[in-house]
């Protein structure tokens, strides 16, 4: 028994080596030529999306030529209050939706969301600094589902 154990730990690296897995990051070009990028909505979030849609390009400019238009919202809301009106907890969410065209033609839209609840504080410039933080975050949650969203293209 102790034997097919042994075996079978030292097969498994050795299968699993030769099967043609990938992981999908690995390579860096999706073989898509970005020509002109439109912006909607706020721009630092549009802009932190669009470097990010740089990486992916293709540098040899041999791909799909493709134009995007990134679409994005941040909304703050109050979604619960103390005995006295102030606020409690609030919600931030973040909304992107991004149109990838083919000339003028629609090749695909995706919309992404994200949301997160938070407590108040008294000291604001904390409160400040972790709905920074909060937009940050959710930010890279959706930049990762974006790079996705640009390899099933």
């Amino acid at each position: 028994m102790k034997k097919i154990k042994i075996l079978m730990i030292m097969l498994i690296p050795f299968l699993m080596s030769s099967c043609g897995y990938q992981p999908i990051f690995l390579k860096k070009d999706i073989n898509l030529n970005v020509l002109n990028i439109k912006k909607i909505g706020n721009q630092k979030i549009n802009t932190t999306i669009i470097k990010n849609i740089e990486i992916l390009n293709n540098s040899n400019k041999s791909g799909k030529k493709i134009n995007v238009e990134i679409s994005s919202q941040n909304s703050n809301e109050t979604i619960s209050k103390d005995k006295k009106g102030v606020a409690t907890k609030f919600l931030m969410s973040l909304n992107i939706n991004i149109k990838i065209y083919d000339q003028e033609n629609l090749l695909k839209e995706k919309s992404f969301n994200k949301e997160f609840v938070y407590n108040n504080s008294e000291n604001k410039f904390d409160l400040n600094q972790y709905k920074k933080q909060i937009q940050s975050n959710l930010l890279n949650k959706i930049i990762e589902e974006i790079s996705i969203f640009f390899y099933s293209i």
